[in-house]
This record gives C-alpha cells, structure tokens and sequence, in this order.
C-alpha cells in the first residue's frame, strides 16, 4: 500500500481488473453475454484463481471470434478447411 496527494480527493479507492465482473471486450452486447456467464460459472467454484483463468480465457477467445466474423478469409462462399480455422485461432490467441 503506497499513500499519495491527490488534488480534490480526500481518498480515492481502486481495485484490480476483475476478468469476471468488467468489462471484456470493446462489445458491450457481448460483455453482457460474458458476465452473464460468469456468474453462472461462479456457482460451481469458490476458487478465485480458476476463475479469473477462465475469464480471461473465455474472453480472448470471445474477441478472437468476433474478430474472425469480420475477416475476409472467412466471409461466406469462402472454402476454408476446418485445419485452416483452427491454425488461424490458434495463431490469433498467442
């Protein structure tokens, strides 16, 4: 904890990015969707860990897939392997 002068606030409060309960990607529909999901997940595990693992997961992917509805290479009429698809994915996410 580091105490520090700030001009017009008394105090000022700040907590770590959560992966479960803010915002995910710059798609608020999308977001909706996600933290939806979470805290349905959240019912199934108490470990603080695990769970911001899997947010930050779901939401790469999530963004990742959003990003791939709008690329050229696999527009509709498009032939694309499903090894092509997954080597795209996989390339994006890293």
């Amino acid at each position: 904890m580091c105490a520090t002068d700030l001009a017009g606030y008394p105090e000022l409060r700040l907590r770590p990015f959560d992966s479960t309960r803010d915002a995910l990607t710059s798609l608020p529909q999308m977001d909706f969707r996600l933290l939806t999901l979470h805290e349905r997940v959240r019912k199934f595990t108490g470990d603080e860990k695990t769970l911001q693992a899997f947010g930050r997961l779901l939401a790469a992917v999530t963004a990742m897939a959003a990003e791939l509805t709008y690329d050229q290479l696999f527009r509709c009429g498009r032939y694309v392997t499903e090894a092509r698809f997954h080597d795209e994915v996989e390339q994006r996410l890293q």
